[in-house]
């Protein structure tokens, strides 16, 4: 790199299999410098985290932190969310961070050495894997402004700040005696805020917004100025005694602005207002009481309203359309009922069902006896006006809406076969609804649109059917729905027709093999399928008539078409169908043979409920329908595979029906039903056993147990291996914990299972063992589960006896300079014997070549092999291996703890000299020495 003089920190990192080497230093770099070495060290990973603390919250961030090695250089690491891995060399740090809108608080660690929780640390000692986390703070922001009523500051209102994020928290402030925010600090943030200020019932309030960026010093609310509201209050009386229900108050000025206060027996309503005249109304939310009240009240200072109830009137209503009949649902719509002392109450349809006083939660609505005149104004309707008598138990009111005329444009096209959009032109549609007994048909013009003007808004149904070119090409809408909306003057509607092209013909058998139908060779009732090319549904067929002729319509496309006839004699014709307009397919059929198979279980005869069968043949490739446990088709004689699948979820264990056979379709079979067996199959099955479900282990020690499967289930299947509730201080796992097998497959698993040193001593444990397979969902499939418990018994170790087992060497005949490797094996006659270091020594003669430990970890049958090499001299040399020769463990029996040879060495090596050929002796001894140990731990 080419760098300008000057002075840097270098960061640089060595990665690779089983290296962490690092380097950080200051490099200085004068005018003359070609190179800087970099001197590395053993580093450690650090984990950056930075994260703020904000209105009760840890949110992670982004942003620059420093670290400054005290005996390295400084490196600056971008942390990122959620955190930043880097490598460091091993030092003590003093560490900063920036910013943009935020201090630097502080530090922690979290490492081993902190128990893995969070420490507050002042320097960053890196001495291994450890995280730092790096604490920032938003820079709070000034915020100003004064609360006014009329130009006039309140002081003392309370102030409170909530973050959109977290309504639920609260940041709480009051104004000075000018009515001015003093000293009222927020972290940046987005905020609700709200003023609020209570003067003996009247009330000063106003809500805002505000939105603090980060890095921002001050906010200016300006003058926030406040609605003034006087509180009102009362309570609702039947005949003296309180009731409870809901009182609701509408600005005489505004009746879509209405104030609703639920009202208690015990504690009445109260509430606030503004300033005005008010309609007042009483519902008791209850469809078996019928409670009113209508009043009406002007409110210019704090004040007590009591409601007197009467127990008269209720009704229920709706609003219909004239032009249909039906609930106008589109939208919520205000009825207006006003009482003989001009006192208003309103109530509303609810959207979507067009109905008022009718819903479950309130029943029905309750007034007043009395005469009401009622105004229904909604866009798209004409004024209703009407007067309505509440007498007691009242019928239900329906309120009918004459809609307003619109204007109404239809859109007819269709998709050619090239999939370009055109119009259909000069088609009849027919417009009808019969609630109005309107049935009108109206006819596209050249671009396939019809402009219809003062059309009554209700739902018509509208169809069509149009051909062109004879009949040769048929455009279609089905029966369906046009919705004319009240309200919107211009409406247009797009829809798409139907476009098919006519396939015809006449389907005979040529019996003269002159090509021409003849009377006596027309086939009539014959059927003719078009299946798609994949030969996987039936898309349009139809039935030739008593003179075998047909007639589809069906798109444009490539098919494959299947014509039969079983009526007395079988015929058949099958071949592809490339349809690019209309056409006349005149089908001259060849002998068939009508098969016809049912298929049936292995196991009981029943008849096996195939869903549908794939068939192959010659130039053949179809999936065929099963009907009522029947394979019934018309096909040309052949030999053709049948395919398929039926599943048996019915009984406690699934099982699996697989048809893969070849059929000899030939004449003597035509028409006569054929029976084939199929075997019945498990779908999912598994044999699971266990070597011992009993045993005991030592502390500290493992217990293994040998779990066996063999798969006699037809699936591939992957079972899952679990112990449930594993007691405190014990550890418990499958190694595999997964079988994936197939039919007939063995598989092995080894259950081990250890207690700690904490655990009680002989007091029995079981573990519940679960070998399992499901599909986690709950239907007809059949989960697999095989359960064991397991009981382990902790017990103290054992003392352990460990002999030589066995003791080899090689090669066989050494000479002077040969270096041979001697082979103990060392064993453990004990089991549950606990973790021991074994000393082993090996000697020439009395003096000890080569001296090494192994470890037993004392599980059962346990043996370790050690090797170790001796260096051949001239002569007889007694060679031994030793166990412990010092003595230093407790075992049950120690004089069986060595194994001796004498090896002859000859200074050149004659085969045909038995006098230089080694004379080995084995003795009882010690085992010893080691150039490389290798551990085996054999179990039965």
């Amino acid at each position: 790199m080419i760098l300008p003089a000057g002075n840097y920190n270098a960061y640089a990192h060595i990665g690779g299999d089983g290296q962490n080497l690092v380097a950080l230093q200051p490099v200085i770099l004068t005018d003359n410098d070609k190179k800087s070495n970099l001197s590395s060290n053993y580093g450690q990973d650090v984990a950056i985290v930075m994260y703020e603390e904000h209105l009760g919250n840890e949110l992670p961030i982004e942003g620059l932190v420093n670290l400054d090695g005290e005996t390295t250089g400084a490196l600056n690491v971008w942390a990122t969310d959620p955190s930043s891995l880097i490598t460091l060399p091993i030092n003590s740090y003093e560490i900063s961070a920036q910013k943009y809108g935020y201090t630097f608080e502080t530090i922690y660690e979290v490492s081993a050495e902190t128990n893995n929780t969070k420490e507050e640390i002042t320097n960053f000692e890196l001495n291994a894997e450890k995280e730092l986390i790096v604490e920032m703070a938003r820079i709070p922001t000034d915020i100003e402004g004064k609360f006014v009523f009329e130009n006039n500051g309140i002081a003392n209102a309370e102030i409170s700040f909530s973050p959109i994020s977290d309504p639920a928290y609260f940041l709480n402030f009051t104004t000075d005696n000018d009515g001015s925010l003093t000293n009222v600090i927020l972290p940046p943030d987005n905020y609700l805020y709200s003023f609020a200020y209570n003067d003996n019932g009247t009330r000063y309030f106003a809500l805002g917004q505000i939105d603090i960026k980060i890095g921002q010093s001050s906010v200016d609310l300006g003058n926030v100025s406040a609605e003034k509201k006087y509180d009102i209050s009362g309570f609702a009386n039947l005949n003296d005694n309180t009731e409870d229900g809901m009182v609701t108050f509408t600005p005489v000025s505004d009746l879509d602005n209405s104030t609703t206060f639920d009202i208690t027996k015990f504690e009445g309503y109260s509430g606030s207002l503004p300033q005005g005249n008010y309609y007042v109304s009483f519902q008791d939310g209850v469809s078996s009481k019928h409670y009113s009240f209508i009043g009406a009240v002007t409110i210019n200072e704090p004040r007590e309203y009591n409601l007197t109830l009467k127990d008269e009137g209720y009704f229920r209503g709706e609003v219909v359309s004239s032009s249909d009949g039906d609930l106008i649902q589109d939208n919520a719509i205000e009825v207006r009922f006003e009482s003989e002392d001009n006192v208003v109450y309103t109530t509303e349809t609810l959207a979507g069902e067009g109905l008022f006083g009718s819903t479950i939660d309130y029943g029905k609505i309750d007034l007043p006896n009395g005469l009401y005149s009622v105004v229904v104004d909604v866009e798209g309707y004409e004024l209703f006006e009407d007067n309505f008598v509440v007498d007691g138990d009242t019928d239900k009111y329906t309120i009918t809406l004459d809609p307003i005329a619109v204007n109404v444009t239809l859109e007819v096209t269709y998709n050619n076969a090239t999939g370009s959009k055109l119009p259909v032109s000069n088609a009849d549609v027919r417009f009808t609804n019969s609630f109005a007994d309107y049935d009108e048909t109206f006819t596209t013009d050249e671009n396939g649109t019809i402009t219809l003007s003062d059309m009554i808004p209700r739902t018509y149904e509208i169809e069509m059917t149009h051909f062109e070119d004879g009949e040769n090409e048929r455009f279609k809408l089905n029966t369906q729905n046009v919705y004319v909306k009240a309200g919107k003057e211009q409406q247009t509607f797009k829809r798409e027709a139907d476009w098919r092209v006519k396939l015809s013909g006449t389907v005979f058998y040529d019996r003269d093999f002159n090509g021409v139908a003849n009377t006596d060779d027309l086939l009539p009732n014959s059927e003719v399928e078009i299946w798609n090319m994949a030969g996987t549904n039936v898309q349009f067929n139809a039935t030739a008539d008593e003179n075998g002729e047909y007639e589809i319509y069906l798109y444009t496309g490539a098919y494959q078409y299947w014509i039969y006839t079983n009526e007395d004699t079988s015929y058949v014709d099958i071949a592809e169908l490339e349809l690019e307009g209309a056409l006349t397919l005149n089908a001259s059929l060849n002998r068939g043979i009508n098969f016809r198979e049912t298929y049936l279980s292995s196991a009981d005869s029943e008849t096996i409920d195939f869903d549908e069968i794939e068939m192959d043949g010659a130039n053949f490739s179809f999936e065929v329908e099963v009907n009522n446990g029947i394979l019934d088709v018309t096909v040309p004689d052949g030999i053709y595979s049948l395919v398929s699948e039926y599943k048996d979820l019915s009984g406690e264990q699934d099982y699996v029906y697989n048809l893969n056979s070849n059929a000899n379709i030939t004449d003597e079979k035509d028409g006569i039903l054929q029976n084939q067996t199929v075997e019945k199959k498990l779908m999912r099955g598994i044999e699971v056993n266990v070597d011992r479900t009993e045993a005991n282990v030592a502390l500290g020690q493992t217990v293994t147990f040998n779990f066996n499967g063999s798969s006699n289930g037809h699936l591939n299947t992957i079972y899952e291996l679990n112990v449930d509730s594993i007691p405190s201080n014990w550890t418990a796992e499958f190694v595999p914990n997964k079988w994936g097998v197939n039919y007939g497959e063995n598989v092995t698993s080894e259950l081990k299972i250890t207690p700690d040193q904490t655990v009680t001593v002989n007091e029995k444990e079981t573990f519940s063992v679960t070998v399992s397979w499901t599909d986690g969902s709950d239907n007809q499939v059949d989960d697999v589960t095989h359960t064991f418990e397991i009981g382990v018994t902790p017990i103290e170790a054992q003392s352990p006896d460990f002999i030589v087992s066995e003791l080899l060497w090689n090669p066989e005949v050494p000479t002077v300079g040969t270096e041979v490797t001697l082979t103990a094996t060392i064993s453990n006659l004990v089991n549950n014997t606990g973790i021991h270091n074994v000393p082993i020594v090996f000697y020439d003669g009395d003096e000890p070549f080569n001296v090494t430990t192994i470890v037993f970890e004392g599980t059962d049958d346990e043996e370790v092999t050690v090797t170790a090499t001796w260096t051949a001299t001239k002569g007889s040399h007694p060679l031994r291996v030793a166990i412990d020769p010092s003595v230093t463990l407790n075992e049950v029996d120690s004089t069986n703890n060595e194994k001796a040879i004498t090896i002859s060495v000859s200074s050149v090596s004659d085969d045909d000299d038995n006098s230089f050929r080694m004379i080995a002796l084995v003795v009882v001894g010690l085992v010893g020495g080691l150039a490389y140990v290798s551990y085996r731990s054999k179990r039965t």
